[in-house]
């Protein structure tokens, strides 16, 4: 019987081939991640007051949509309403890499955001940290979010459909 020993070139080659298949399907997973919205583990939505207006406690739940922002880029962006009151809501925003942005990374934030009511009740999200004035976001039914980003000079840089999730 003849005992087959391969040589460290043998060996070499067999760990590069591994390590290209495992590069190559990590690539691929990632690649199909980008753009991702992520979420965390603690989303919890609260029921709303019983004497809430139904317009306003319809914001309630997790909303998905992709902005579309004047340059043609997309992004996925969800908004969760955890809890609402009759001028403020508990909001999660989150939202994924913008594939077409330089040095663009997912993330999310909660914050308190004001209610206003003029003729139809609006959620705006302001940003305090970069150069947006704020996101407004709009019941369109009880299935659609509508909302425009506005810059501090009130010019609009992008829009979105957002529907409601599961």
């Amino acid at each position: 019987m003849v005992d087959f020993e391969p040589n460290m070139m043998t060996k070499k080659a067999w760990a590069l081939g591994i390590l290209f298949i495992v590069g190559l399907t990590a690539c691929a997973t990632m690649q199909g991640a980008v753009g991702v919205a992520p979420l965390p583990n603690d989303i919890y939505i609260i029921p709303p007051p019983t004497d809430l207006p139904k317009d306003i406690a319809a914001f309630l739940g997790k909303w998905v949509g992709n902005w579309i922002h004047r340059t043609g880029n997309n992004q996925e962006i969800i908004l969760v309403v955890e809890e609402v009151w009759d001028k403020s809501a508990r909001i999660l925003y989150s939202w994924g890499v913008n594939p077409n942005a330089i040095n663009s990374s997912a993330g999310y934030f909660r914050q308190t955001s004001q209610i206003t009511s003029d003729t139809k009740p609006k959620i705006h999200v302001i940003f305090r940290h970069s150069g947006l004035n704020a996101i407004i976001f709009e019941l369109a039914d009880s299935n659609t979010l509508v909302g425009s980003i506005e810059s501090w000079t009130g010019f609009v840089t992008a829009k979105v459909i957002l529907k409601k999730a599961n």
